[in-house]
């Protein structure tokens, strides 16, 4: 894995489903168990829409991407924060997007989740700021990944997207990885309920 490849040690992945309960305690809690403590949490895991209007998604749809992009989160604050409350504190960092904080057509109910994280962001950020917990969120713009791939698949080109950026490019996920660090390191230490836009200009017009 490319952790390793930069020298990182005792790596250890687990695939869990964010939409149980059970499954996200058991990975909080074998975290803080095998390391003593979770100073760190991102909470990243998120799925695409079709491109479509909203009126032609069906329910299904709905509940899986609400499930998954909001649930997710959602449980992953549930359980990580006892830890951090119980050890004086932490840094968490959800994953939003730039649909979290303008309207992007055809995609409703990803756009609708990421909004979401936005304000659970803040919410939890206000109750745990006393608590030495900062809770802030990144809101990356099109990423290389194989998310945007399927989202678009066969409706736009990647080339056009990039040309929607004034830094007319897709961003690499390395480059939204160094924003999460920064957003969870001591560097930022006084940055709580915020949302980091790292979308190359897309939104500053």
């Amino acid at each position: 894995m490319e952790a390793r490849k930069q020298g990182a040690r005792d790596i250890e992945f687990l695939e869990i489903d964010v939409r149980h309960a059970t499954e996200v305690r058991k990975l909080v809690e074998k975290a803080a168990a095998q390391l003593g403590r979770i100073e760190i949490a991102i909470n990243n895991a998120g799925t695409e829409t079709r491109l479509v209007p909203v009126q032609e998604t069906t329910e299904d749809e709905f509940y899986r991407v609400i499930d998954i992009n909001l649930k997710g989160v959602w449980l992953g604050l549930k359980y990580q924060i006892p830890h951090m409350l119980a050890h004086g504190g932490g840094a968490i960092v959800n994953t939003s997007s730039t649909a979290g904080v303008t309207g992007i057509a055809n995609i409703a109910l990803y756009t609708a989740t990421k909004h979401a994280i936005v304000g659970l962001t803040r919410a939890v950020a206000l109750e745990l700021a006393k608590s030495n917990i900062r809770v802030n969120a990144i809101a990356p713009g099109p990423v290389q990944t194989g998310l945007l791939s399927r989202m678009v698949a066969g409706k736009v080109p990647i080339d056009a997207i990039a040309a929607q950026v004034p830094m007319g490019r897709i961003c690499a996920p390395e480059e939204i990885a160094e924003a999460i660090i920064w957003l969870a390191s001591d560097a930022a230490s006084y940055v709580t309920g915020h949302t980091l836009l790292a979308d190359g200009g897309l939104t500053a017009a």
